[in-house]
């Protein structure tokens, strides 16, 4: 690994001091006990995709990620069958890793050979070699940027995108995918993902890096690389700066309003709770962030609260909205049934329309059919949309 401008932290994972450095910050008894400089916490690579919009549906989100920050919100680590299985399995992936150095399933053959070995005799299976790395990367050229890593390839290793030797090495993420993600794979790498590992380039002086992936329910391995994306790095450093900045007024926000509260000051304190909610990222659409609010949500001192007229009219275009969705469903439906029935009648496959599209039926590898509309449109179904939609004085963006 390159090291210029690095700070390591080596922190064991699942300790107060690793759940302090990326929510709170370090304490001085943390960087006493671990021997590290003090670190006031940052965003992590698995953070940066809540911050550019690029994953809304899984838990935690954006909001609740900035007050655990600023400590106006207790972090609690999230437990669930998957991370545990992740945990278990991971040392098993690097390995598997080590042993391909592309997508075969030549691995299968190997693997408990690979495990049972010796150390001579893992030398001779394996492909390439990585490392585990225990505790946190920190370029000091953005130090609110960090990244815990799962694997790290070894010096002069060769890349599986086009067998360039890594003279410094370069991260290894490693993944393992259920059948229900696993779909989201089909289309290449979730951009969350990708974001996370070019933090990561970021993070550790690289500009290459490989995810690997077991997807246990079918047994089957692949590997991702890729190069570091320019603009998407930029894009990175640029808003999670942003992000971090009103952190650290909130936090400092945070430690008036409780010594103000405490002597009794509550217009003071209360302008301090200002800040912090005019730092806190706006609403989104997301299935996270409304999970986030009904768990915050419990009824107040206060029986009612005055609404403004154009959260009014919003409420018009929400009730609109689940009228109009009805109906789409319905229509849906209705279109859907006709299309099957003509492929019933028929017993043919596709429904040919020329030069306009077609309409498959598609099966996949588990017997599970659906619909392929890849009929064309003379005006495109967004503007098309907004034009039925505007007849009725709604706005489709609010959707």
């Amino acid at each position: 690994m390159n090291t210029t401008n690095l700070s390591i932290f080596r922190i064991p994972t699942e300790t107060d001091a690793w759940f302090h450095f990326r929510t709170i910050g370090l304490s001085k008894e943390d960087c006493a006990k671990y021997n590290v400089e003090p670190y006031a916490s940052g965003v992590g690579s698995s953070e940066c995709a809540l911050i550019l919009g690029l994953q809304k549906k899984y838990r935690p989100c954006l909001q609740e990620v900035f007050h655990i920050k600023c400590n106006t919100l207790q972090y609690q680590q999230p437990t669930s069958r998957a991370m545990i299985r992740g945990k278990i399995l991971e040392s098993i992936v690097a390995d598997i890793w080590k042993l391909n150095s592309d997508d075969s399933d030549s691995w299968k053959d190997t693997i408990m050979q690979f495990r049972d070995g010796d150390r001579e005799l893992k030398k001779q299976l394996a492909v390439r070699n990585c490392r585990n790395l225990t505790g946190y990367y920190v370029n000091n050229q953005y130090p609110w940027l960090f990244a815990s890593l799962d694997y790290f390839a070894e010096k002069n290793t060769p890349g599986i995108l086009d067998g360039k030797i890594h003279k410094d090495g370069f991260p290894v993420e490693i993944k393992t995918v259920n059948q229900n993600y696993a779909k989201l794979w089909e289309a290449g790498i979730p951009i969350y993902h990708v974001v996370q590992l070019n933090q990561e380039m970021i993070c550790t002086n690289s500009e290459y890096g490989e995810i690997a992936v077991l997807f246990p329910d079918d047994f089957s391995f692949k590997i991702f690389p890729f190069y570091k994306d320019k603009e998407l790095c930029e894009r990175i450093i640029y808003w999670s700066k942003v992000f971090w900045d009103k952190v650290l007024e909130s936090r400092e926000a945070k430690v008036k309003m409780d010594k103000f509260y405490q002597d009794g000051n509550m217009d003071k304190g209360n302008e301090m709770q200002s800040i912090i909610d005019s730092n806190e990222p706006e609403p989104d659409d997301g299935e996270a962030y409304m999970e986030y609010i009904k768990e915050r949500y419990k009824p107040g001192f206060q029986e009612e609260v005055e609404g403004e007229i154009s959260l009014y009219y919003d409420t018009l275009d929400y009730k609109l909205a689940a009228e109009v969705g009805k109906l789409l469903d319905d229509r849906q439906r209705g279109i859907k049934n006709q299309i099957l029935k003509l492929l019933e009648t028929t017993g043919a496959q596709r429904i040919n329309f020329g030069d306009m599209g077609k309409i498959t039926y598609n099966e996949d590898k588990n017997k599970n059919r659906t619909l392929l509309l890849n009929t064309k449109s003379i005006m495109p179904l967004k503007d098309r949309a907004e034009q039925e939609f505007s007849k009725l004085n709604f706005d489709l963006k609010n959707l």
